[in-house]
């Protein structure tokens, strides 16, 4: 009888012991947690040869896809670089739930089906876009360099930034990143104001006359804040782009 009792008792500690180590398996396989970060996306699309034949339609867009551990977030931020990304194309009528590939497509498609139309035009048509994405603490921050040439009228050429809250997915304006923006306002107007003149240019050269303003385009990094004017937006295109580091020491 003691027999049987022993024998069930050192059963039931074995099974113990077992249903322990399967816990401990399984928590051991869990797949750990991801960590913010970006990867790159390529589309890729040309009718001809751009660099020899006149007659050419070519599409290439290299951009950032956000991923986190929030489904939530990381669709906000993906799908607002999408939609800055087919505003770029400049298509018509394009519904909202619209994919890339898609637009891209539609982008292509319309400029040959020109070309088809216009046999005896030499014309080519370019749309690049090349995009880059970083974490800096709790930001986002997404890089877009657009690039287009629709048959013989000018070059387009601009950047865009963004800056992403991870805690809600917004893409954050400069007052939301500022404790004291007036303040900040007049240290930038200072420092840019060096920086023209070490160049030789002259304040009333810039703004068109309405005094110094802040960019839309701006990058919130470790260094500080990176204030970035495409060309033509406060001074004459052939002045290009405009850039300016403010440094800030960021809250711990």
């Amino acid at each position: 009888m003691k027999h049987a009792f022993a024998l069930r008792l050192l059963c039931l500690v074995l099974l113990s012991i077992l249903l322990c180590q399967c816990k401990s398996n399984h928590k051991e396989q869990q797949p750990a947690l991801t960590a913010p970060s970006f990867s790159q996306k390529t589309i890729s699309k040309k009718i001809g040869d751009c660099t020899n034949d006149k007659r050419c339609v070519a599409l290439f867009i290299k951009y950032p896809l956000y991923s986190d551990t929030s489904t939530t977030i990381a669709t906000a931020i993906n799908e607002d670089i999408k939609a800055q990304i087919i505003a770029a194309l400049d298509l018509e009528d394009t519904p909202d739930d619209m994919a890339l590939a898609q637009a891209a497509q539609l982008w292509v498609d319309s400029y040959a089906e020109y070309l088809d139309e216009n046999q005896d035009e030499e014309l080519i048509f370019t749309f690049k876009l090349e995009g880059s994405g970083h974490i800096h603490k709790d930001i986002a921050r997404v890089e877009l360099s657009h690039y287009s040439f629709i048959g013989n009228s000018k070059s387009l050429r601009y950047t865009t930034y963004s800056n992403y809250d991870l805690h809600s997915g917004e893409d954050l304006e400069l007052h939301q990143a500022l404790k004291d923006l007036p303040a900040f306002k007049a240290l930038a107007k200072e420092a840019f104001e060096k920086a023209i003149a070490a160049k030789g240019h002259r304040m009333k050269d810039y703004f068109w006359g309405k005094g110094f303003y802040l960019p839309a385009n701006f990058s919130l990094s470790e260094k500080g804040i990176q204030l970035f004017y495409n060309p033509g937006e406060i001074a004459p295109p052939e002045i290009g782009t405009t850039e300016l580091l403010i440094p800030i020491e960021w809250d711990k």
